[in-house]
């Protein structure tokens, strides 16, 4: 599994909130390969990548960059990408789009009169309605306690007519009553808290997706 860095990305020994060292150590337990990977020094993903993770990057991929992930893909590979909201990666977002995905221009927030707004703090979001048939997310969902914390959340949904014909499903949603914020590319368009009601809508909205399907070969 191999762990993209380079885009200040949280690094697999880091211990801090943003490091994946707990996460590294669990895989490792589990007999699972740990490296990091920076897509520039080796001008592809390894042959031997099972699994290749972007851990939350803080900028935007070289245009190089993308191409050496969409060449693996269409290898058959396997990519798990994490996004934080107001973090603008357009030349991700163009291979996500073509295997489906989408990532919105938003921001999902606790509701001010939510009590667990005063214990979390308002820019969390609460992920607990997990697919009950896709393997991915069927033991979250035989678990009803099972919930996520995210903080910096955006919303993902499908991407219509992808050029790959991926099969999309969205196997975890937030809880009802979280407050979407629309129109969000930077901590600048929240306006320091005074938003326009139409901006806001109230609801359960998608933040896990996968999407799977055949690929054409290089």
């Amino acid at each position: 599994i191999y762990f993209v860095k380079g885009h200040g990305e949280g690094q697999t020994k880091g211990t801090e909130a943003s490091g994946y060292s707990a996460i590294a150590q669990e895989l490792e337990i589990n007999k699972f390969e740990i490296a990091d990977l920076n897509l520039l020094e080796e001008a592809k993903v390894p042959d031997d990548a099972h699994l290749v993770v972007i851990p939350g990057p803080l900028y935007d991929f070289k245009v190089e960059e993308a191409r050496f992930i969409e060449d693996y893909l269409k290898r058959g590979g396997a990519l798990f990408v994490l996004l934080n909201a107001m973090t603008q990666v357009p030349n991700l977002n163009q291979i996500l789009a073509k295997y489906g995905l989408t990532a919105n221009n938003d921001l999902l927030v606790l509701h001010p009169d939510d009590p667990r707004t005063a214990l979390l703090g308002a820019n969390n979001a609460i992920v607990s309605d997990f697919d009950d048939f896709h393997p991915v997310s069927k033991d979250f969902a035989r678990q009803s306690q099972v919930a996520i914390m995210t903080a910096d959340t955006r919303s993902v949904s499908e991407a219509p007519n992808n050029s790959n014909g991926m099969k999309v499903t969205l196997i975890g949603k937030t809880a009802e009553g979280i407050i979407r914020v629309k129109d969000v590319q930077s901590r600048d368009d929240l306006g320091g808290g005074r938003i326009a009601k139409e901006r806001l809508e109230a609801g359960s909205f998608g933040v896990i997706a996968v999407a799977t399907g055949r690929t054409i070969s290089p």
